[in-house]
Parts: C-alpha cells; sequence; structure tokens
C-alpha cells in the first residue's frame, strides 16, 4: 500500500483548488466520501473523442516518484479502469511501465514521471521518445498533490486526499481534458491503495460517456 503522508504531500493544491471550473459532490453512501471538479476539457472533447480507442495508465505519480509494483497493485488498478471505461481498450499500468523501460530506459522513465507530475506542458509537448514509446491514443496521469493520515488520541484514524487526473492526447501532445478530485476516509479497514484507487475511479467515471468513432475519410 501507498502510504499517504501529510509532510510530503503539501504543495500543488491551494494552486489547482481554485482554477476548478465546476464542483460536484459525489454524495454516495460508503466508507470514503469524493467530490470531483472539472479543471479543463479540450474544445468539444466528447465520447466520439474516446471511442474505441486505446488509453495507457501510469501508477499515480506522487513528489517521490511513481507509485511501484511493491506497494500498488498494478492489476486490480487496471482492472478498475477496465470496468469503468468498457468503451476503450486499456494498457494497464504493469505493461505501459515495461514497455516504458524497455524503450527509454529508468533514467528517462524517471525523468518524464516527474515532468508530468509537475505539468510542465511545454517541455513534454517536445518529448517524441516518450509519445511514440506510449503506443496508445491516450495518456491517463494522475497526480496526487496532497494526502493526510491524521490520528487522534482515542485512535480515530482519518485521511485525506486531493489529486489530479489528467488524459494526454499522444498523437497531439497536448492535454484534452483535467479533472480534480478530493477525498476522505474515515474507516480503518481501508486500505491506502483503495482509498486512492476509488478516488481514481471518481476521476475516470468522469469522463466523456464513449461513444463509436467513425472513419471520415473518403471511400
Amino acid at each position: 500500500m501507498y502510504p499517504i503522508r501529510g509532510h510530503q504531500l503539501q504543495k500543488g493544491i491551494c494552486v489547482s483548488a481554485v482554477s476548478f471550473l465546476t464542483i460536484l459532490c459525489l454524495c454516495t453512501p460508503g466508507p470514503c466520501r469524493f467530490s470531483y471538479s472539472l479543471i479543463y476539457a479540450r474544445d468539444r472533447f466528447s465520447g466520439r473523442d474516446i471511442g474505441n480507442h486505446t488509453i495507457a495508465l501510469l501508477a499515480p505519480l506522487t513528489p517521490g516518484g511513481i507509485a511501484g509494483a511493491e506497494s500498488f497493485s498494478f492489476h486490480a488498478y487496471g482492472e478498475m479502469a477496465r470496468n469503468t471505461l468498457p468503451g476503450m481498450d486499456v494498457i494497464k499500468a504493469d505493461s505501459l511501465h515495461a514497455v516504458l523501460l524497455r524503450k527509454l530506459g529508468a533514467e528517462a522513465f524517471e525523468h518524464y514521471s516527474q515532468l508530468l507530475f509537475k505539468g510542465e506542458i511545454a517541455l513534454l509537448q517536445t518529448c517524441d521518445s516518450l509519445w511514440n514509446a506510449v503506443g496508445a491514443d491516450y495518456l491517463f496521469v494522475v497526480r496526487i498533490h496532497h494526502g493526510m493520515d491524521i490520528r487522534t488520541f482515542n485512535g480515530i484514524r482519518s485521511r485525506r486526499l486531493a489529486l489530479e487526473a489528467e488524459v494526454w492526447d499522444c498523437a497531439g501532445r497536448e492535454v484534452a481534458w483535467r479533472c480534480g478530485v478530493g477525498g476522505s476516509c474515515d474507516r480503518a479497514d481501508v486500505s491506502d491503495e483503495k482509498f486512492i484507487t476509488e478516488a481514481v475511479r471518481v476521476a475516470l467515471a468522469s469522463l466523456p460517456r464513449s461513444h463509436p468513432s467513425y472513419d471520415t475519410k473518403s471511400w
């Protein structure tokens, strides 16, 4: 499980919070509560843009780097994404990471991960080697900006989480969509990994509903 530590994740949330355009509170019953905010969507970005396309998943990014297989279940993360995006072909994080490590090498993979975490859009747009290596139409990126694990003297545990999720158009080298998700959880029996995965599910579920895309070329 990836440990959420307040002292690690203090930067970024204040800046991103003021840019939220729309806020929708998801008040469904359950051990954890989440809120969703749309930050950006490319003009006319819709389900037809993503229908029948491939999307590759990165494991969540943190200030300390990418969540590794030893602390995060790539399988559960990928299955969650496939179930949430039935109209897309999902490339799981473990498969993507193996490809990127082979094609780019560990040092370059770490460098690009840091650029994605910091949101260095101008620099990322020129990283042809990264986008060519991804091998998908879209890349789904999650940045955990803020996390806090609070334990009171009477043993009550309360956790808070704030993340951004974005979809990169690999061919256009541009961000097509971005949202923010906030979460709180007071249940000790819910793991950190489960808490994060459910927050990401909220982000994925807020993408435009997938519709078939059709080739408009003459024939």
